[in-house]
């Protein structure tokens, strides 16, 4: 991805939390929450000035940028600039690849002149949630290959017995198709995918790369 390619180039993001389509211009760069099919189409969007939560979009000069961050195991970068209002923002792009992320970044870096620095990710925080996901594996296991189905009042639709409800569903048709054996069998691989990787964070942490204007 360079930067002929993508001048003028309708570029497709991959987070339906966040923009869709990028469109980068020799000063700006624009996105929107929609996937566009042309730039004309593009532009009335972003000159709508929408600014819902699932309808949304911004022109971001590049000339306001004063933060980008990066982290090389993802594909998604956060750039905080300055928008029309002199409001500081921040937006989240996610790319479909960490290549295309990390080019991107690099790119509007030197259009901005913004400074780099490489810092190692928190090894403890990186582990945070990788081991709180593996607690949670360890215990949606037990309970689905051991827990007992849970006693629901008949023509009753509170909340608790709809929970309920859907609980006998999901862990009667488990037991019932692969039997505990089977879903400790299937949770213990799980666990142990899940154990590897955070390991593996433990021992290779992130580089965090950081785009910062000299000023800031």
């Amino acid at each position: 991805m360079t930067e002929t390619k993508l001048l003028d180039t309708i570029v497709l993001l991959n987070d339906n939390e966040g923009p869709m389509s990028l469109v980068l211009k020799d000063t700006e760069f624009l996105f929107s929450s929609k996937e566009h099919s042309s730039f004309e189409e593009f532009k009335i969007h972003v000159d709508k000035k929408e600014g819902s939560f699932l309808n949304f979009s911004d022109r971001v000069t590049y000339t306001s940028i004063f933060r980008i961050l990066y982290n090389e195991h993802s594909p998604t970068i956060s750039i905080r600039y300055t928008n029309s209002k002199l409001k500081e923002c921040e937006t989240n792009l996610g790319f479909n690849t960490q290549a295309q992320a990390f080019e991107f970044a690099e790119l509007i870096a030197s259009i901005t002149k913004l400074k780099k620095t490489i810092k190692e990710e928190s090894v403890f925080k990186a582990l945070y949630l990788n081991v709180f996901w593996i607690l949670v594996s360890g215990a949606l296991t037990y309970f689905a290959a051991f827990g007992s189905l849970l006693e629901i009042k008949e023509g009753s639709f509170s909340k608790s017995d709809r929970n309920a409800h859907l609980y006998n569903m999901i862990v009667g048709t488990l037991q019932n198709t692969v039997g505990q054996k089977g879903i400790f069998v299937i949770g213990f691989i799980i666990t142990i995918m899940m154990t590897a990787m955070a390991y593996n964070k433990y021992k290779n942490p992130s580089k965090v790369h950081m785009y910062v204007s000299k000023s800031a």
